[in-house]
């Protein structure tokens, strides 16, 4: 079960539900605050629970198009309610930045959570862009500190396609000759982080029409991971932050 919409200034939520009867699994949605016993309301369409509770089903169809479907199919990763929340906040968010937490999860509960979802690929850390006014998850020296982003895998978990942080497919033999296919953007990358200045998000994301997190999905995982490449970050005054490779 996870929260898909929560009504400012009141309390009234609905939640979905993947429920198996015996049959193929079914999506129940449970509208809370909405009686005088505080018992929600269950629904057997998203539809019907929009209307009891006020709320305009296009944002939550665009955030988990899968609630769509009559029949359910729940996320692949089996998630707590917390984390589903984490991510359903962060799919609304730009470049998919996973802070704030919700208001209820504080201090060691926070890193708790957060270790766990960064162990499993829902989260990760990436260095937080200031002048955007990036929140900070935690510091790490000279006025510099790393934010949280769902990965594309966490954003999966909860029903939400999202570009192949690998972009292009890779030869098998790649990992070997650490060489990608000429010519696609992950090359292009590649050849932008290994020159003599290295390149910032901004730089790449203008160069390849690529949102900031991808870049970061694609260092981190095609990059980092596939490649075996190594990418070394420093900040440098009038560029910011800028990514190198170094072979």
């Amino acid at each position: 079960m996870f929260l898909i919409f929560d009504a400012n200034g009141s309390r009234t939520q609905i939640w979905a539900c993947c429920e198996d009867y015996g049959h193929e699994p079914v999506w129940e949605f449970h509208v809370h605050g909405t009686t005088r016993s505080g018992d929600p309301r269950i629904c057997p369409s998203l539809a019907m629970a929009c209307e009891i509770a006020g709320a305009d089903p296009r944002p939550i169809l665009n955030t988990a198009p899968f609630l769509s479907q009559e029949k359910g199919k729940p996320p692949m990763t089996q998630l707590s309610d917390t984390q589903a929340l984490i991510l359903s906040a962060a799919a609304q968010r730009p470049d998919h930045i996973a802070l704030p937490l919700p208001d209820s999860l504080r201090g060691g509960a926070a890193a708790k959570v957060v270790s766990t979802m960064i162990a499993k690929g829902l989260i990760e850390e990436a260095d937080a862009d200031t002048r955007k006014g990036e929140p900070i998850w935690r510091e790490t020296g000279d006025g510099h500190g790393v934010t949280l982003i769902a990965t594309n895998a966490g954003l999966a978990a909860i029903g939400i396609e999202t570009e192949s942080t690998a972009a292009e497919p890779i030869d098998k033999a790649a990992p070997k000759t650490r060489t990608p296919r000429a010519g696609t953007k992950q090359a292009t990358l590649i050849a932008m982080l290994r020159a003599p200045d290295g390149a910032t998000i901004g730089e790449v994301s203008a160069a390849l029409q690529w949102a900031p997190h991808t870049i970061r999905g694609a260092m981190a995982g095609a990059l980092k991971k596939k490649l075996g490449l190594v990418i070394t970050s420093g900040n440098i005054e009038g560029r910011g932050r800028v990514y190198t490779i170094r072979d």
